[in-house]
């Protein structure tokens, strides 16, 4: 325990330091080099385990970055399949539905000209027109959706090739 000599300002003896600006806290010069040692043995080790902390983070940092990537691959990969089914799924639905259309319009059409053409026919043809192009939307929809996500998947694989050809080439560079 450090023991501290209240003197006043006057009465400085010559083994004793002034170490703060209260004016009657003085302490021995020897305490002083073994506090000071004492500082900066618990700073050398503060800072070494603040650098053991940091790369320790740092690679778990990197992990977790690694681990996001895989799981933004295999969400894209599954979405990607995902759509490309409802696709195809959706253009054997347009097709028939557009087969409907264009047999019921037809159908319209020739009533029409004969006269003999009912209200309900003319509202189901613009119905199944409307229906037609819902669907029709949907699909470009999807096929927008396909696009990015293999425009993201291009630019991803891009990326990576770039960042591990710059890896290998410091790695070269440091041996």
């Amino acid at each position: 325990m450090l023991a501290f000599h209240l003197l006043s300002r006057d009465k400085i003896r010559p083994k004793v330091k002034f170490i703060c600006n209260y004016p009657y806290l003085f302490v021995p010069l020897h305490f002083e080099r073994v506090f000071f040692m004492k500082r900066l043995l618990f700073l050398s080790i503060t800072i070494s385990l603040l650098l053991c902390g940091c790369e320790s983070k740092h690679d778990k940092l990197q992990e977790e970055i690694r681990l996001r990537k895989e799981a933004l691959i295999h969400k894209q990969d599954s979405v990607l399949k995902a759509s490309q089914k409802e696709v195809e799924a959706l253009d054997k639905e347009i097709q028939i539905v557009n087969r409907k259309y264009n047999q019921m319009k037809h159908e319209a059409q020739a009533a029409h000209d004969a006269g003999t053409a009912t209200a309900e026919q003319l509202r189901s043809v613009t119905r199944m027109r409307m229906h037609r192009d819902s669907l029709k939307t949907r699909f470009d929809m999807l096929c927008a959706k396909i696009k990015y996500i293999r425009r993201r998947q291009s630019e991803m694989a891009l990326w990576n090739e770039k960042n591990t050809s710059v890896k290998d080439s410091t790695a070269a560079g440091k041996r």
